[in-house]
């Protein structure tokens, strides 16, 4: 099977619930009169009729204004549901401004895998530039406070914007040479952003001087944008833009194909189809409940948490052990799960064609992914306390792990909230990439690399020789790095563990603060009143538990506490 085939499979088994939102939809118990003028009454019918023939289940709602403000109305249109076709114009030739406030409902939805913005708008080219605007991460009056800074090339800047391709990754190269014709200094610009990316600081800006849609709030930013397929990924939302089709839409799979086309398009399709396929499986054969589970009496579960919370005067331990036991023993039943894009043969095939090096930032991407995960909360108001892999990051550039013992983490009162830490300094991306394993990196979000060694001691190698190119410079500078932390490859490094005491273990808006335990009892911090010292570091990622134990082992000279819990009678 095509790798195209193999991810139209996917996507359709992925899907088993959809709901298409139009002003003009016909809902299937209206008494409406279909029409033929207008398009979308037998499309409502039909899309109903046929997805329901191949097993999905769709809803058809017809949009009106008041709908915003229904909370109740938006958990029915929103919850449980795998795909939302979303007309663009929710108020006849107008309405952008609705569908803009009702994705940012459906992409701060975690569990909503697609949303196509549905439309034969005749301005269909700009909508995906509203979606750049809308969700570009300021708000309509930091968009305008930029514009004000900017006020003497007021008109040449929206000039610019009004013919600019945002949607064109070549055009931002472009862009600069009108900035310079303008006298408009480009570091002035990038000065107002903090993104890393120049093309992301380049749009923001351009944005702020066009027509486009901007949102009153601060919306979420995507993560992943594709100008040659029109989509964003934002929270975890693919989204796509696409024309409505006439003749093809009644028809699921031909609706369905022209997603997965759009989808396979995106580099990073493979790894998003793998972890649908395993939703999909973790969602129509695992379960959380077993014979072993619906064996455990009321009376045995309630006395275990009646003991927990008399020893630790609070719930978090028992919650996080009940949890933690759920999620293990699904885990473990998926084990066996089979995974198409895991197969042998497709894997040869697909293999094959992709022999090329990858790039410095898709190995730290690859590696990211195997080590770490950035956990949100799916409560906001039940963030988990500071644990064991929890990675922070202070103002000065310093990363902290945290590798005291789980067990501990969960009952920060028995430790006095002291917890044991390693430090960290970024590593150069390239570098950690030659090293692989050794030398005790960890990759983090936004291609960031840290090695827990202290790199004081690596010499300077930088190589200065007049008959060398930059280029020549610069990889023969890495090799000699390279070659003096090869000795780190295969023998221990210790890897010194710094308590630190915590003012609150709970990690609030990704922030908490920490003062190293030396300096409470300092001489020169006699009026010591429990604030100084105190410096807040904020949360990045968590590692993997055997990444994190791995350099954990490396700190202590005795083995890491384990902790277990049984049921004590």
């Amino acid at each position: 099977m095509s790798y195209e085939e193999k991810a139209f499979e996917i996507i359709k088994d992925s899907i088993k619930s959809a709901i298409f939102i139009d002003e003009k939809a016909k809902e299937f118990y209206s008494d409406i009169q279909t029409t033929e003028e207008v398009f979308e009454h037998d499309l409502s019918v039909n899309l109903f009729n046929t997805f329901k023939n191949q097993g999905i289940s769709l809803a058809i709602h017809k949009f009106e204004k008041s709908d915003l403000e229904n909370e109740n109305l938006k958990k029915y249109l929103f919850k449980d549901r795998d795909l939302v076709l979303l007309d663009w114009q929710l108020d006849g030739d107008k309405g952008e401004i609705y569908s803009l406030k009702l994705l940012s409902d459906i992409v701060n939805s975690n569990h909503i895998n697609f949303c196509c913005i549905y439309s034969f708008s005749q301005d269909f080219d700009q909508i995906f530039n509203n979606l750049l605007s809308y969700f570009s991460g300021l708000t309509e009056e930091e968009h305008f406070k930029i514009k004000d800074d900017f006020a003497e090339f007021d008109k040449e800047l929206e000039k610019i914007a009004l013919e600019f391709n945002f949607n064109n990754i070549d055009s931002y190269e472009s862009i600069k040479i009108k900035f310079e014709a303008i006298g408009l200094d480009i570091q002035r610009i990038k000065d107002k952003f903090e993104d890393d990316v120049e093309v992301d600081s380049l749009r923001k800006f351009l944005l702020s001087f066009s027509p486009f849609r901007m949102s009153q709030k601060k919306e979420l930013m995507p993560t992943k944008i594709s100008f040659e397929t029109n989509s964003l990924v934002i929270n975890n939302t693919i989204v796509f833009v696409l024309k409505k089709d006439y003749t093809k839409d009644v028809l699921p799979e031909s609706l369905l194909r022209r997603i997965s086309k759009e989808f396979i398009c995106s580099q990073n399709s493979f790894i998003q189809l793998l972890g649908l396929e395993m939703q999909h499986i973790f969602n129509s054969e695992g379960s959380f409940i077993d014979s072993d589970l619906l064996n455990v009496t009321s009376e045995a579960i309630f006395s275990h948490r009646n003991y927990l919370k008399k020893i630790n005067k609070s719930d978090v331990p028992f919650n996080t052990l009940i949890k933690k036991v759920l999620i293990e023993h699904s885990i473990l039943k998926l084990r066996t799960a089979k995974l198409s894009l895991l197969d042998e043969a497709f894997l040869n095939t697909e293999s094959a064609l992709h022999s090329n090096i990858p790039s410095d930032l898709a190995i730290a991407s690859m590696n990211t992914f195997y080590n770490s995960v950035s956990i949100k909360s799916l409560n906001n108001v039940d963030f988990p306390n500071v644990n064991f892999g929890d990675i922070f990051l202070d103002t000065s550039g310093k990363y902290y792990l945290c590798i005291t013992a789980l067990c501990d983490c969960l009952r920060p009162s028995k430790i006095k909230q002291n917890y044991y830490f390693v430090e960290g300094e970024s590593l150069d991306i390239e570098l950690a990439n030659t090293l692989g394993d050794s030398a005790f990196i960890s990759y983090l979000p936004e291609n960031q690399a840290v090695s827990w060694i202290s790199l004081d001691f690596i010499p300077n190698f930088k190589i200065i020789k007049k008959d060398k190119s930059a280029e020549q410079i610069e990889i023969e500078t890495l090799k000699m790095n390279n070659i003096f932390l090869e000795q780190f490859r295969y023998k221990p490094v210790y890897i010194k563990p710094q308590t630190y005491n915590i003012k609150t273990p709970r990690i609030v808006d990704d922030l908490i603060q920490i003062r190293r335990i030396e300096s409470i009892n300092s001489d020169n911090l006699v009026d010591d009143n429990g604030d100084i010292n105190f410096v807040t570091v904020k949360y990045i990622t968590t590692l993997r538990p055997n990444y994190c134990q791995r350099i954990a082992n490396h700190s202590f000279t005795h083995p890491v506490r384990v902790g277990v819990d049984f049921v004590k009678k």
